[in-house]
């Protein structure tokens, strides 16, 4: 298992604010006509995404396994309605049908059993709830160039080689795997979900791009989502049984 403990989320996303005004851009744009009474965000770090959307939302739950991350959640505004859980989200710690809308993002693709973890997201969203997931598809421009900057051949020995759809890729010191989008559906599918909307983003973590305006990118994220060169999809699913 991945120890993402001394993970350095400061320097990470230190200049990159541009990316995550996109992200939450989005993630409000296909919650527009959803309950968000009570909305669970998984792998939420130290609460990049969860200080904007739980300004539009009831009751906002942030679930990580490192306690550490958690503390930092919610400092800056201290809502009231920002609650923290410290706990495995292969396991979450919910009764079933907890959550209006279940997020996660930049989580996925670090994932070695995703099929475990979308049954669990299933089993405590409402039957009316919905999950937002992102995840890096393989054959984007960006995977590409993660690819062949990487040590290629040690990859393919990985498990990824032996699934058709997925590969594993070696970056830092985490285990991470691109799926291609025809795979994640699969996934998706077998768990018992159906997708609504899917968009795409990625583009404004280029500094040739990351001028323009964050409601740009936004606005074209519907409309772009058949371009395999946009690395990160924003997929929207619902229960299908």
């Amino acid at each position: 298992m991945n120890d993402y403990s001394r993970l350095d989320f400061e320097k990470l996303w230190r200049g990159r604010d541009k990316v995550t005004e996109v992200e939450c851009g989005i993630i409000l744009s296909m919650l527009e006509e959803n309950r968000r009474n009570r909305v669970l965000e998984l792998g939420a770090g130290n609460g990049r995404i969860g200080s904007i959307i739980s300004d539009y939302c009831g009751e906002y739950f942030a679930l990580d396994r490192i306690n550490d991350f958690l503390k930092k959640c919610g400092q800056v505004k201290r809502l009231a309605a920002f609650n923290r859980i410290c706990g495995d989200m292969m396991s979450i710690p919910a009764i079933d049908a907890s959550f209006d809308v279940v997020i996660m993002v930049r989580v996925f693709n670090f994932l070695s059993d995703p099929g475990t973890l979308l049954r669990e997201l299933k089993r405590v969203m409402t039957d009316d709830g919905v999950a937002i997931i992102s995840y890096f598809h393989s054959g984007s421009l960006a995977s590409v160039i993660d690819y062949i900057d990487h040590d290629c051949e040690k990859a393919s020995r990985q498990a990824g080689q032996k699934i058709k759809g997925i590969r594993q890729i070696l970056r830092s010191n985490f285990d991470e795997y691109f799926y291609s989008k025809r795979y994640f559906r699969r996934l998706v599918r077998d768990a018992g979900f159906k997708i609504i909307e899917e968009r795409v983003c990625g583009l404004e973590d280029y500094s040739i791009l990351n001028t323009l305006p964050s409601k740009i990118f936004v606005g074209i994220s519907g409309i772009a989502h058949p371009f395999g060169f946009i690395p990160h999809s924003f997929v929207k699913l619902g229960k299908d049984r």
